[in-house]
């Protein structure tokens, strides 16, 4: 048996939440004995642009902070919404024998769980508000549902959102010309910094 780490992010620089994400799956993997896989996109990112630090590092970077192994989302789904490419990414997890999902959320899987519940009824993943906490969290959920996948569901609580954000890291680093300032290097793990 597997057990999965996938997130609504790309690693994309990892930063502390990715770390105390993959933390916490590790002690779960360990005490179910079971292989801790983190799944990374690979081409594109989910915003449908290129990364920002490449896969290598990003493998590199999950496998130091605990990972047993790393594999990768490739191929055109990356170009498709959400909406779309989740069911892929979905597949594929169950088809490598992933039985657990872990994600982290600000709201708990019981109001993930609450607000899945229309979508799964209608069959309809498209047009998520924008103003759900947690959409993408809330999607992977209902889609999962709706397909009637077995994966279990774990939901590890969130850092601050607003600081921990791998756009607003990313952004910062571009606007310093390329440099980690000492403000940003407070948010990322020192696996990151180095690599």
């Amino acid at each position: 048996m597997l057990l999965l780490i996938a997130i609504s992010a790309d690693f994309d620089p990892v930063h502390k939440g990715h770390e105390k994400l993959i933390k916490e799956a590790r002690k779960i993997a360990n005490r179910e004995n079971k292989k801790l896989v983190v799944y990374l996109n690979k081409g594109f990112s989910a915003n449908h642009g290129p990364f920002f630090v490449d896969f290598n590092a990003r493998r590199e970077i999950a496998l130091a902070l605990g990972a047993d192994e790393v594999k990768s989302f490739e191929g055109l789904h990356h170009r498709l919404v959400l909406s779309y490419s989740v069911p892929i990414r979905l597949k594929q997890m169950i088809d490598d024998g992933v039985s657990d999902y872990i994600t982290s959320a600000s709201i708990s899987l019981d109001e993930i769980k609450s607000k899945a519940q229309k979508f799964i009824d209608e069959g309809n993943f498209v047009g998520m508000p924008k103003s759900y906490t947690n959409r993408n969290e809330i999607r992977w959920y209902a889609i999962n549902e709706f397909l009637g996948s077995k994966l279990n569901y774990h939901v590890v609580k969130e850092f601050n959102k607003d600081k921990f954000s791998g756009r607003l890291i990313r952004q910062s680093i571009i606007d310093n010309d390329m440099v980690i300032t000492d403000e940003i290097k407070k948010l990322l793990p020192k696996t990151t910094v180095e690599i």
